[in-house]
């Protein structure tokens, strides 16, 4: 993935939040039509203590205002047990190459696992 953000922070907490936010995903995709939303399954590489808390179920996400910790799969928290991310974001152009997307929330070099149809 190109994208907009270098570095994660300043990066939305999630897609569409910011509408003017690109990135460019490398690869052949076909089917796939300009404006059409599409899921984006990714994983959070940017993550250096994933393996420490490989057994924590519980995390103070970014920027909750609620008291101590709640389930880390009640969150938007990046601090997860499992490196994978879903995201959704809108087409803009198709090239051979790859995509144009929009409405990211993926920092630069994120890998993408899976791109499929938004329904």
């Amino acid at each position: 993935m190109e994208s907009v953000y270098k570095e994660k922070f300043g990066t939305p907490r999630q897609c569409g939040l910011i509408p003017s936010a690109w990135g460019f995903i490398n690869g052949k995709f076909k089917g796939f039509k300009v404006g059409q939303y599409i899921w984006l399954l990714f994983i959070f590489h940017k993550d250096p203590w994933r393996i420490w808390r490989s057994t924590k179920t519980k995390v103070w996400p970014p920027k909750f205002w609620g008291e101590g910790k709640i389930g880390v799969f009640a969150t938007r928290s990046p601090h997860r047990i499992n490196p994978i991310g879903l995201s959704k974001a809108k087409i803009l152009e198709i090239r051979d190459e790859g995509i144009l997307v929009d409405e990211i929330d993926l920092v630069e070099g994120t890998p993408i696992v899976e791109v499929k149809h938004f329904i």
